[in-house]
Formats: structure tokens, C-alpha cells, sequence
């Protein structure tokens, strides 16, 4: 009992010495002088596309599972390395050519490092680290049981920290948008929903909130948070205290009166109704992106069907 007893007074000391944990949530829209917010393109596929590079429009999905598939997917990127076009006289790897990445989970950790490094190595920094020495160490030492009494820090936000300290050292979505293409499209599952969401411009407009600032490494936790084993990452509407009316890059309210009720048109639609009713959702709380669509396809889908002719969104 002595023994118990005094393993119990470690614990909560070194709980106790923990320092709180600030989790970093999505900003709101910057707003003009008259309070009504800033709708710019952002970080979107038409916004980014309106840059081409040549001829060949190349659109990526990288599946969910693990290490296996960010494995796979880094295996893919260095085969597009390795093969070359002739285009204008001029030859080039195909890699370069990439306009596009959709991933969801595991996929998600070589997309975005790949959007944000390029042909840096992958493998030291993710592939041969012990990513599961991490995760068992949020459950098994006493110093980050944080997510344990603190309310508003879960898994995926220890998680989080564990990827931004590992990868991405502080960079938020205005890095990638700095970059240019690829675009790199980072999907979790809106559990509210079961609905694919998918980190851009045109998701946060719905939610009245900035993409630039939010840290990549919170999208691919939420991209990558397996149920029961890690928590949602959340995120906040700022749609109460934004205008009434939907932003430039939501669907148009005609679109279900021409739409069927499952198609996919329709489904987009209730999806971004639902977002915008600031009574309905207050909050927004994302798993794996696995649960909506292991493949990413559906993400590529809905961002293709939110272009038109002209390459600019709805």
C-alpha cells in the first residue's frame, strides 16, 4: 500500500508540474473597416491553378494505413522523379508536373511534406522514426497525461505537437500557399456528418475562419486521428459573428433544385448549409480521414466539381 500510495504522489506531482498545453486553434476572417470579413481565394485549387505550368494537368490521391501507405505514397513520388516528359523542347521529371495531392491518414504525412519541402528526404524524418514509441508515450508516462485533466487538450493535440517537432516546425497552411503548386488537399471525416473535410480556403469560408494561419501539423493530426485510439482535432465557426450571407466559394443555393437528392451535388450542398447555420454547428470535430473515404477520391470529386469552365470556384 506504501508503495501504491507513493507511486500515486509521483504521479501527481509531475502532473502537477506539467505547464498547460495552448492549443492553437483556427483565427476568424480578417475583417475590411466597415466589420465585413475578407473573402480572398486563398489556399484553393482554382486559386492555385491560375498559375499553370504547362500542358499536363497531374492530380495525386494518397490512401490512408499508417507508415505502409505514407510508404507507398513516397515511393510514388519518387517514381514520378524518375520518369521523364519532353514538353517544348524542353525534358523534365513528371513529378514536376503535379498539380494536385488529396490524401487522407497516413497519406496525409508525405503529401504535406512533400508540398512543403520538396525533394528533401522523407524517410529520417518520418519512415525510420518510431512514430509508436510516441503514441505509447502519451499513454504510458505520467508527464503527458495531460489530455487526462485537461478538458480542452486531447491525443491528436499531443500528437500534433509530437508532428510540428518532428516535420513541420511551426508551418501553417500560408507556407504551403507560398509554394505554389502542388496544392495539397489534407482530408479528415466532419464525425458530425460522416462527411469528408477537406483543409482549404473554401471549407474555412463556410466557417467564416483563416486557413493561413492554421499549423499543417493540426490538419494531419485530424487526418490521421484513428478512432477510440486518438481524440478529434476541433475547430471553432466563426459563422455568429460573420454576414448572414454564404461566401464566394460555397455552393450556389440553386444547386439542389437541379440536383437529385443522393447526388453528389446535393450532398456538397447540405454539407455546406450545415456549416454555415451557426445554430447547427458551433464547433466542428474531426477524425480520421479514413472514415469518409480511405482513398481520397472523393475530396479530388468535390474539388473538381466546384470548378468551372474557367477554372474559377463557385
Amino acid at each position: 500500500m506504501r508503495v501504491s500510495g507513493l507511486m500515486l504522489a509521483i504521479i501527481l506531482l509531475a502532473l502537477g508540474a506539467c505547464q498547460t498545453s495552448q492549443v492553437v486553434m483556427n483565427g476568424p476572417l480578417p475583417r475590411n473597416a466597415g466589420g465585413a470579413p475578407i473573402y480572398k481565394p486563398g489556399y484553393t485549387l482554382a486559386g492555385m491553378l491560375h498559375a499553370p505550368r504547362g500542358e499536363i494537368l497531374l492530380a495525386l490521391t494518397f490512401s490512408g494505413g499508417g507508415k505502409r501507405s505514407a510508404a507507398l505514397a513516397y515511393g510514388a513520388l519518387l517514381g514520378l522523379r524518375s520518369m521523364t516528359i519532353m514538353e517544348a523542347g524542353q525534358r523534365r521529371p513528371l513529378l514536376s508536373d503535379v498539380d494536385y495531392i488529396a490524401s487522407v491518414s497516413g497519406g496525409s504525412f508525405p503529401a504535406t511534406y512533400y508540398g512543403l519541402y520538396r525533394d528533401k528526404t522523407f524517410e529520417s524524418d518520418f519512415l525510420k522514426r518510431n512514430i509508436n514509441a510516441f503514441i505509447s508515450g502519451i499513454y504510458l508516462l505520467p508527464w503527458n497525461w495531460e489530455w487526462l485533466i485537461n478538458p480542452l487538450f486531447g491525443t491528436s493535440d499531443a500528437m500534433a505537437a509530437v508532428y510540428d517537432r518532428l516535420m513541420y516546425h511551426g508551418a501553417t497552411y500560408a507556407y504551403l500557399a507560398k509554394n505554389g503548386l502542388p496544392m495539397i488537399s489534407v482530408n479528415a471525416t466532419d464525425i458530425a456528418g460522416g462527411t469528408v473535410f477537406s483543409f482549404n480556403q473554401s471549407t474555412f469560408d463556410l466557417l467564416c475562419s483563416d486557413l493561413s494561419s492554421f499549423p499543417i501539423s493540426r490538419a494531419v493530426a485530424a487526418s490521421a486521428a484513428f478512432p477510440i485510439l486518438f481524440t478529434p482535432i476541433t475547430l471553432v465557426s466563426y459563422r455568429s459573428n460573420c454576414t448572414a450571407y454564404p461566401p464566394p466559394s460555397a455552393p450556389p443555393p440553386g444547386w439542389q433544385k437541379d440536383a437529385t437528392t443522393l447526388s453528389r451535388v446535393s450532398a456538397l450542398d447540405s454539407h455546406a448549409d450545415r456549416l454555415m447555420d451557426p445554430y447547427r454547428t458551433k464547433w466542428i470535430h474531426l477524425m480520421d480521414g479514413g472514415i469518409a473515404d480511405n482513398l481520397a477520391l472523393r475530396s479530388l470529386s468535390n474539388a473538381l466539381i466546384l470548378l468551372d469552365e474557367d477554372d474559377s470556384e463557385l
